[in-house]
């Protein structure tokens, strides 16, 4: 998580991570959730397409910004470390 959180915060983006253990979801479109009413004002396009990108490229998260993610046992490293390079990849060219 915490390389996404430095990308998150060095391109200044209007985007959180809520995390719970190993339970994490993105949130766009807020720099934090607090409670339900700012869960319900993020940017749901943004994540249609931030889904559809790592869908794409053999990513699948869960299909709802407000379902949580889940890393366990059965995810390598190399798992691991191919989704972060995509999340940051995504990131990096939010706004080109």
């Amino acid at each position: 998580m915490e390389p996404i959180k430095k990308k998150i915060n060095e391109l200044d983006l209007n985007i959180c991570i809520q995390e719970a253990g190993s339970m994490f979801t993105l949130f766009f479109g807020k720099k934090k959730i607090n409670h339900l009413n700012d869960a319900l004002e993020i940017d749901f396009e943004m994540f249609v397409d931030f889904f559809q990108t790592l869908f794409k490229k053999g990513v699948y998260i869960p299909p709802s910004p407000y379902e949580a993610w889940f890393i366990s046992a059965a995810h390598t490293e190399v798992h691991l470390i191919h989704t972060r390079n995509l999340i940051i990849e995504y990131l990096e060219n939010i706004n080109k």
